[in-house]
């Protein structure tokens, strides 16, 4: 029964069939049509999270689909366990409900909160779903994301294609809208493509419900049909299902809006070439295998509107009149275990501000910006970038004044965390004033450069009795950064105890991490550089 079922772990890389790594602003949770049939009439209705069918049929679907949203955000795709098609087709509404309910819905629900939980930190999302799993997508928006009404705040739009979504569902859950317009966010998209001479009865996918259409051209609900002129063109291959040799067709498909039957009406495909080339898997003229590909450059242009108009909503009214201010964090480290977060908070009682947040490499490549908003004497906490597998530095700006610190940790075996405050002066000579290193303790000094030259810097180590004991010169590129290790910078001076004294040609900002890991002991903490008052 479905209430001996457990949901699947999403916690293992093997569940999931497509984790971008991307960094996008923006994210889409992607849950893929049917994707497999049973060989045997023996075998279950319901197939598991392993099914070689599924996983093949899940990327082939993710290829002609998910595809289609990669320009405008990062793509996450969890496998879920899913109904045989056939079964599916054969049960009455009410039952099919009843089961789409159960296991995969209880799989979609898992892989979206672990997607909430580790992957999506607070960034506004869309959902995409197509067939089951638009019909799973319902079940998601009617379920966790009423009892998560934070979650449901950030959802842009959701394209529930492929399966009626009712007035009734709609009415059944006032926290839900369907869209109206272009730009609209909060919204559910949602149609069903069959040709014009066909009877909706005949149509299965429908499954007797009359569901809200908007047509996917001129993104409105009325029924003027868009002629394929006025669309961006489809993704079609010339041999579907034989191979996926998907590529771009311009002018293929027109759309018109039928309101009574809940249906959105292509006149212009090759409804015989189409029913061949499915291999009559659904009646001639239900055109369920195109919805998205029939309209795909047309979805992509629309995602990204609803972005940019729902990111341009979340955009604070500043006037730059008190800035910009800077910030400088040395360090930043994303991927495997590491992760890099920030807490703020804004100084000023009466003015909102908004923040922006760079990543850049230590080559001085910016991988990574994120623009958030932060009201007047409020503070806000998230993580930067998790999507990305790569070291560097961070740089915070801001119209007002901030205080601020970075949490940089290791969530492997043993938990780690130290923080960087926030540095808003730079400066040519800076000094740690304490370093150890020997047998026990490691040490590790890291600078920015968040100049437009290269900076030539000079590391040199202070004994405890003011004797300097070597001079390290080193190179730091525009906008990059700098790590170094104290026992391979002074090898012949270790043991080492004293002081760092870092000079550069150009302002940088450092930092400073001591360790005791290597010597068994769970120490893991550091300090900013500090500028010595005579210089």
């Amino acid at each position: 029964s479905f209430a001996m079922a457990t949901d699947t772990d999403y916690s293992q890389d093997s569940h999931w069939l497509h984790v971008p790594d991307s960094a996008k602003p923006v994210d889409v949770f992607y849950l893929y049509p049917t994707a497999w049939r049973k060989v045997e009439t023996t075998d279950p209705n319901i197939c598991d999270i392993d099914n070689p069918s599924m996983l093949a049929g899940s990327a082939s679907a993710f290829a002609i689909q998910a595809t289609a949203f990669e320009p405008v955000a990062n793509v996450y795709a969890p496998y879920y366990r899913q109904v045989d098609v056939f079964y599916a087709l054969s049960l009455p509404q009410p039952e099919l409900d009843e089961v789409i309910a159960g296991i995969p819905t209880l799989d979609a629900v898992a892989a979206f909160d672990y997607y909430i939980k580790n992957f999506n930190h607070g960034a506004p999302f869309i959902l995409v779903g197509h067939s089951q799993g638009a019909h799973v997508l319902i079940n998601l928006l009617n379920g966790y994301l009423n009892e998560h009404r934070d979650v449901y705040e950030r959802m842009i739009a959701a394209y529930v294609i492929g399966h009626p979504v009712t007035q009734k569902n709609i009415d059944d859950n006032p926290h839900l809208k369907f869209a109206e317009g272009p730009d609209d966010t909060g919204v559910i998209i949602s149609y069903n493509t069959q040709a014009p001479d066909t009877d909706p009865k005949d149509n299965p996918v429908l499954s007797g419900l009359v569901g809200l259409v908007i047509n996917p051209i001129t993104w409105t609900r009325s029924e003027t049909i868009a002629t394929k002129a006025e669309g961006l063109g489809s993704f079609m291959a010339d041999d579907y299902p034989a191979t996926f040799d998907f590529s771009k067709v311009p002018q293929y498909a027109d759309a018109q809006v039928d309101i009574d039957n809940g249906v959105l009406i292509c006149s212009t495909a090759d409804e015989d070439g189409l029913y061949e080339m499915t291999r009559h898997s659904l009646p001639r003229g239900v055109y369920h295998s195109f919805d998205i590909p029939f309209y795909y450059y047309n979805l992509r242009e629309n995602a990204q509107t609803r972005v940019n108009k729902y990111l341009n909503d979340q955009a604070c009214p500043v006037e730059p009149t008190t800035g910009p201010y800077n910030y400088y964090l040395p360090y930043f480290k994303s991927g495997n275990s590491n992760w890099t977060g920030l807490g703020v908070a804004n100084c000023n009682h009466e003015v909102q501000t908004q923040l922006q947040v760079t990543v850049y490499d230590v080559a001085g490549q910016a991988l990574a910006k994120e623009t958030r908003c932060l009201s007047a004497y409020g503070q806000t906490a998230f993580t930067v970038a998790s999507q990305l597998n790569n070291s560097g530095w961070i740089m915070v700006n801001s119209h007002q004044s901030l205080s601020g610190l970075a949490f940089w940790g290791d969530s492997g075996t043993l938990p780690l965390m130290t923080n960087i405050p926030f540095i808003s002066k730079l400066s040519t000579g800076l000094n740690i004033p304490h370093i150890a290193q020997d047998d026990l303790w490691d040490t590790t000094i890291m600078v920015c450069n968040p100049n437009n030259i290269d900076a030539s810097v000079t590391l040199k180590y202070v004994d405890n009795l003011g004797v300097v004991h070597g001079e390290k010169a080193y190179s730091v590129p525009s906008f990059g950064s700098g790590e170094y290790v104290l026992s391979e910078a002074f090898p012949e001076a270790i043991p080492m105890a004293g002081r760092i004294e870092i000079n550069s040609s150009v302002g940088l900002a450092g930092f400073a991490l001591y360790s005791d890991l290597k010597s068994g002991g769970s120490n893991f903490t550091g300090i900013n550089a500090n500028i010595c008052e005579n210089e």
